[in-house]
């Protein structure tokens, strides 16, 4: 039973980190795929990408919290408490998305310039903003339902989900950024076309394989309306916590950009 608890565990775990590192990568690819085309436009992108750290750090933890919690419930096959768990998640995530979407909506120069003073720089960033931020709204809710698979020993999915994500974000990064086949060379734009349309599809395939193919929970979209008080309660006093802890992180990671 010790050998087989291993074997489980590790083969979990070893998922678990290559997903997290293709997921990361996927903002990255901007960066690294604008380094041959504009060091302003490299530049700009980076500091709105520094956003991004911080607010993915949040809902990593969010997605800490359910796991911690859920794993328990589903140990005991307890199936109704992960639903409302997993929907307060949900809810959760999507505030933090819309927060943060309305704060870079309102104040992008102001958000940009949080990390450079240098005004062409600010400019390619907001221009990549103005994309990139309807980003956010499919990241959370993806992130949190990825997080809910992994609470029931689902990882697989996840992994193979975020190197299709990262393929098809530098497959459209190569045509839009520097205009290949014909297509408009839209440079920062492009970049952020590109990582919008792998979220949107990333977000589209988590939502199809959690309500039509998931084995143990079977989640319907009328389960995310139900939470339950006391079970919300104890969510939000263990990740409270993380948040903190996570959310520093991301604070501390940004300005040191911000300095530098």
């Amino acid at each position: 039973p010790e050998k087989a608890f291993y074997k489980n565990f590790f083969s979990i775990y070893i998922m678990l980190v290559l997903q997290n590192v293709v997921t990361i990568s996927v903002n990255l690819a901007d960066n690294v795929m604008l380094g041959g085309y504009s060091e302003t436009a490299l530049s700009g992108v980076a500091a709105v990408n520094q956003i991004q750290f911080v607010y993915q750090q949040l809902l990593m933890a969010l997605g800490d919290g359910l796991v911690i919690f859920c794993s328990q419930y589903w140990g005991k096959k307890q199936i109704g408490p992960v639903k409302k768990i997993a929907a307060t998640a949900m809810h959760t995530g999507l505030a933090f998305a819309l927060i943060l979407f309305l704060a870079v909506s309102l104040f992008p120069h102001r958000a940009v310039g949080l990390f450079t003073t240098d005004e062409a720089i600010i400019a390619e960033g907001v221009k990549y903003l103005a994309v990139i931020r309807f980003t956010y709204l499919f990241f959370a809710v993806t992130t949190i339902l990825l997080a809910t698979l992994r609470s029931v020993e689902i990882v697989k999915i996840a992994f193979y989900l975020s190197v299709s994500t990262l393929v098809i974000n530098c497959c459209i990064n190569y045509v839009l950024i520097y205009g290949r086949f014909g297509a408009p060379q839209l440079g920062v734009i492009g970049a952020a076309i590109g990582t919008l349309a792998a979220r949107i599809i990333e977000c589209a395939v988590a939502v199809w394989y959690v309500l039509k193919k998931e084995p143990n929970l079977k989640m319907r979209i009328s389960d995310y309306f139900h939470t339950d008080r006391i079970l919300r309660k104890d969510y939000y006093k263990t990740t409270l916590p993380m948040l903190v802890v996570q959310g520093l992180w991301g604070l501390n990671t940004a300005m040191q950009t911000a300095i530098l």
